[in-house]
């Protein structure tokens, strides 16, 4: 992942908003432009993870907003984006975009994965020893994550 780190500051100045799960739903999500999306966006972060190159990032996050812009209410592809998101550094956009898929699909596995997987990724960068005061919080959100992962998939 390390060519997706040293691409960071270019997309942190994109802006990119992630305002889609918020949005009215359309009558039926257009699944056929949703997949067709989201393979197109998939293929672009792996071509960034081994080739490098700021334009397989952009493509990705471009491929993966209209993928939600698609299918809107998918829980699965909120979380595709979040982890995008925060293994760019962008955790803040991460946070708010799987918190907002949760509010919707409380009983997503996917989605409290993904939040899960993002409290671990601020964990890693946190000074140690790994305490709540340093890690802003995140080392008792893990753990409620993994919890809920636990009720909602006890096997």
């Amino acid at each position: 992942m390390q060519p997706l780190r040293r691409l960071v500051p270019a997309f942190l100045s994109l802006g990119l908003v992630m305002p889609l799960m918020a949005q009215t739903p359309p009558a039926q999500p257009d699944l056929q432009k949703s997949y067709t999306e989201y393979a197109l966006g998939k293929w672009a972060e792996t071509q960034a993870e081994t080739k490098g190159g700021s334009q397989y990032i952009e493509a990705a996050l471009q491929h993966y907003t209209a993928a939600m812009a698609a299918d809107p209410q998918s829980a699965f592809l909120a979380s595709e984006m979040a982890d995008l998101l925060s293994r760019l550094g962008r955790t803040t956009d991460a946070i708010s975009l799987i918190q907002t898929a949760i509010q919707h699909h409380p009983d997503s596995i996917a989605a409290h994965t993904t939040l899960g997987e993002i409290y671990l990724r601020q964990l890693s960068r946190a000074p140690q020893p790994l305490t709540d005061a340093n890690t802003q919080g995140a080392l008792s959100a893990a753990i409620a994550e993994y919890k809920t992962l636990i009720q909602l998939a006890p096997k």
